[in-house]
């Protein structure tokens, strides 16, 4: 066994951190077990180009792998950054975004 079952529910790993469930909310650990980004997230999606979609008080935004808020939670809905843009919804439209937040097409 490499890491001791201590996590609700965990999931794959992905640029070498795994979302992982502490007491009903959401954190990242690494490949030995040790919690990284502490478990403070309602919900939250795997990092991908080095950004992961996580939910807050019902918003999503982006965290680096510090766990610091790159992208402040103001979506509805936010899936991983491919290419270097993320798909976010707003009301039930959909949009791109970059990695400072900026939509697709904006000024």
């Amino acid at each position: 066994m490499v890491i001791a079952p201590a996590y609700e529910d965990v999931e794959s790993f992905t640029e070498g951190l795994a979302s992982a469930e502490i007491d009903n909310k959401d954190g990242y650990i690494d490949k030995t077990g040790t919690v990284v980004i502490p478990a403070t997230f309602d919900d939250s999606n795997p990092f991908s180009e080095g950004l992961a979609a996580v939910e807050v008080k019902g918003r999503w935004g982006f965290i680096d792998k510090g766990g610091n808020f790159v992208i402040e939670p103001r979506f509805d809905r936010a899936n991983g950054f491919s290419g270097g843009f993320a798909s976010v919804e707003i009301g039930g439209r959909w949009f791109f975004v970059d990695k400072t937040g900026k939509f697709l097409g904006s000024k």
